[in-house]
């Protein structure tokens, strides 16, 4: 049995060396075209200079700390923590080994070498392709690629077209998947020209790209030879290992592909998709391919990494058009469609829909897809488009490791990990209502029951849940924040930076402080909500090249145009969609004649600022952009609490600050409250026997847990009358600034003095396990003491 075992596993072994070995070494050629593909954006080789720059110390160092410490080290063992640790020692010589490869273009192999790690996409995996090979690179390496990487990523939105998303400095993926919703809610209003949407899957991208088609096509962008060199030296020559039952096993050649764990592969590999960006918008006669065209705005693919959208016309020529493209780009780069993964959608009731799938060899036909996660549709999306979502939370929810989490660690799960799933969703769709309501309602039991299946009473609300901490809430987001905060990041970004979602925005709706239609995208109508609602925090500066609506924008100190004196002067012969930019010349105002002497002269003062489009929008007057301040002036209205600092300082500790705000929101359950629900218990203290149970007499109105107390903190026993825990509370803030850390120890001390007394409380009535005043005070003494050596400078 075990020498059958041991054959089988040899064998396996084996085979995944084998099926490594030909994915990375492919038997068949890879041709280059004879006629150069489009060269596409570039910008002069002059402007490439600082790629070829000596390379500093600072550089290297910076490379090397910021790299993350916990990273999964490479054959040789060592992470970034190492090098961080040891850079007093080993710095100097880690320098001059990396100045050396930019000196001489060499690596030797070791270093490049790369142990590949195999993660199941799903949980049920059932051949080799169910698994994603994750390349664990050396971290020497990693920082050689780190430099290139950081020098190359800056010139990444100038050589790159506007529809890759992916990797891209301010460009994000969700506007890719809003942009898709919004184009295939207008095919069915374009009855005169029918249009199609195709989602090409790229079968193993990243693993059978040609390295000769990547150099080339880098060539064609200008990038300076020395560079090419440098790169070529880092991706060339690389040797495998792979991870097979805990240890590296096969030592593979590769002749293509980009490891996946290289911090220099994401960009290369946008580079190579580019090339089909390209071919896509090149203009050649009757063989160019005929993109999407709504009212003047002209969209062919979307991008992010390998996921693509194609849109066009939706006819036999155009799709042959987009075969011979796809058969170009593929025998020139390696990169294939895999038809059994893609997916078209096609206008209801289209008559040649099985030929253009013949084609195009796609068979999968529908009116909605998942692009990137979220699901888009020709029609309005329905509520099944959202149970994948649902399910996702549902069993993140419920899974082993999820019910073994205490509070503290249910609330860290659901804003670090749950929030952030639901967040990506809100970010690209508007989710329904009944949606939200069943998120919250599993969100809810997991926090404070642990278990979603269970039936129990509430104690606090989600709405009162779901707020910042200093509104007197847990600080998770409720969805109406998140919607509310996005839309306003989106608001900026339009106005910001150029983009295909940008463009088609202002080209069809103009401005979002413009009146919706009442047939406008449901995305649409929230922007233009959020945009009203936080009108005042919008600061527009005049700049020469912002898309800035004359009409409906408040460019003018804030005001709109209707408050200027004579604005009809003009306004009556422009158009209702015109641009601020139309009144604006060479960097100077340029009025029609037209115009009023008065309107020139109260317009003219205004500054125009030439230059970078980022300028003309921002968030409050001193250009705050954050996230936070959007999640905060959604609650504005709400009342702020003057225990949140106590509860939350700098150094507060979870589990106890989380009972600490429960005993502020009324989230125990004290016997009082339970009768206050016609929940009938035994009323009387379980420490006292003597006076019915409540948050103000368990803290501290009891004889024994008010002895505990002020052996804890002496100065609370010069009360002239007993006191409860919110009369303690507002004692130590008005006594000091409650963020000093001599108050910050006395509110850790009281929290903890909570937290174990609520405690000792079920203990003693339900487990009847009872507990000496000393052993209470001993324990909270201790915990105090552990989390005070973890204090800095204290």
């Amino acid at each position: 049995m075990k020498l059958g075992l041991t054959i089988f596993l040899t064998l396996l072994t084996l085979w995944v060396i084998s099926h490594f070995h030909e994915l990375f070494n492919p038997v068949v050629s890879i041709t280059q075209d004879s006629v150069p593909l489009p060269v596409g954006r570039s910008i002069p080789n002059a402007d490439f200079l600082s790629l070829t720059l000596p390379i500093s110390e600072t550089e290297i160092k910076n490379a090397v700390f910021s790299g993350d410490s916990s990273s999964s080290a490479g054959p040789d063992g060592f992470n970034f923590h190492f090098y961080k640790t040891g850079w007093h020692i080993i710095g100097p010589s880690l320098c001059k080994a990396i100045q050396s490869f930019f000196i001489k273009g060499y690596i030797p192999s070791g270093i490049k070498a790369t142990a590949l790690f195999l993660i199941p996409k799903t949980s049920h995996v059932n051949t080799i392709s169910d698994f994603r090979p994750i390349s664990l690179c050396n971290t020497l390496y990693k920082i050689i690629s780190k430099i290139l990487a950081n020098r190359l990523k800056c010139f990444m939105p100038h050589i790159i077209d506007m529809a890759q998303a992916g990797f891209i400095k301010h460009r994000i993926s969700t506007d890719n998947v809003i942009l898709a919703s919004e184009l295939l809610r207008f095919f069915k209003k374009c009855t005169k020209v029918p249009y199609m949407c195709a989602k090409l899957d790229i079968k193993k991208a990243f693993d059978s790209l040609s390295r000769d088609f990547l150099f080339q096509r880098m060539a064609q962008k200008g990038i300076p030879p020395i560079f090419i060199k440098w790169v070529k030296a880092c991706i060339t020559g690389v040797n495998f290992s792979i991870f097979m039952d805990g240890q590296l096993e096969g030592y593979i050649p590769s002749s293509v592909g980009l490891r996946q764990g290289c911090p220099l592969s994401p960009y290369l590999f946008c580079i190579a998709m580019d090339a089909l960006s390209s071919l896509l918008d090149n203009v050649n006669g009757d063989f160019t391919f005929q993109p999407v065209n709504i009212k003047g705005f002209k969209i062919s693919h979307l991008l992010y990494a390998d996921d693509v959208l194609v849109f066009g016309q939706a006819n036999v020529r155009n799709c042959n058009i987009l075969n011979s493209i796809l058969q170009r780009f593929a025998l020139s780069s390696g990169l294939k469609v895999n038809p059994a993964k893609s997916t078209i959608i096609l206008q209801d009731n289209y008559p040649f829909g099985k030929d253009i799938c013949d084609i195009l060899n796609i068979h999968n036909v529908g009116n909605s897809l998942s692009y990137l996660g979220i699901p888009i549709s020709i029609n309005r999306t329905r509520l099944s488009h959202f149970s994948p979502l649902l399910d996702v939370i549902s069993n993140r929810l419920s899974g082993w490791k999820a019910k073994s989490l205490s509070f503290p660690g249910r609330l860290q799960f659901l804003k670090f990990t749950i929030w952030n799933t639901i967040a990506y969703w809100i970010r690209g769709a508007i989710i329904p209502k009944s949606i939200c309501k069943q998120m919250a309602k599993l969100s809810a039991k997991f926090l404070y029951f642990g278990n979603i299946d269970s039936r129990k009473l509430h104690m606090v609300s989600w709405a009162n849940t779901c707020k910042p901490k200093e509104k007197g809430g847990l600080g998770i987001p409720n969805f109406h924040a998140i919607r509310y905060a996005f839309d306003c990041s989106l608001i900026l970004r339009l106005y910001q930076t150029r983009s295909p979602l940008s463009d088609w925005f202002f080209m069809i709706h103009c401005s979002s402080w413009k009146p919706h239609s009442p047939s406008s995208s449901a995305m649409w109508k929230s922007i233009c909500l959020t945009a009203t609602k936080a009108k005042p925090n919008f600061f527009f500066k005049v700049t020469d090249n912002s898309p800035i609506s004359l009409l409906w924008d408040h460019w003018y100190n804030g005001l709109h145009i209707q408050d200027i004196p004579d604005f009809e002067s003009y306004t009556s012969i422009c158009s209702v969609n015109a641009r601020l930019d139309s009144l604006i010349a060479n960097g100077n105002w340029n009025f029609p004649s037209i115009c009023s002497d008065n309107f020139k002269n109260v317009v003219s003062p205004i500054p125009i600022v030439c230059g970078d489009r980022r300028h003309c929008i921002s968030w409050g007057a001193n250009d705050r952009q954050k996230f936070h301040c959007f999640m905060m002036d959604f609650y504005k209205t709400e009342a702020e609490v003057n225990w949140y600092k106590a509860v939350w300082h700098k150094h507060s500790a979870l589990r106890f600050s989380i009972y600490a705000w429960l005993c502020f929101v009324g989230g125990l359950k004290t016997t009082d409250a339970l009768q206050k629900r016609n929940i009938y218990v035994n009323p009387m203290c379980v420490f006292c026997q003597c006076n019915a149970e409540s948050v103000s007499h368990l803290f501290f109105e009891c004889d024994y847990t008010f002895s505990i107390i002020t052996s804890l903190i002496p100065a609370i026993s010069s009360f002239l009358l007993r006191p409860n825990l919110f009369q303690i509370s507002d004692y130590l803030i008005n006594c000091g600034d409650s963020t000093s850390g001599t108050s910050e120890v006395k509110f850790l001390t009281l929290w903890a003095a909570v937290y174990y007394l609520w405690r000792e409380r079920n203990e003693r009535k339900f487990v009847h396990h009872f507990k000496s005043q000393t052993t209470v005070q001993l324990l909270i003494k201790k915990a105090v003491d552990l989390k005070l050596k973890r204090w800095k400078n204290y």
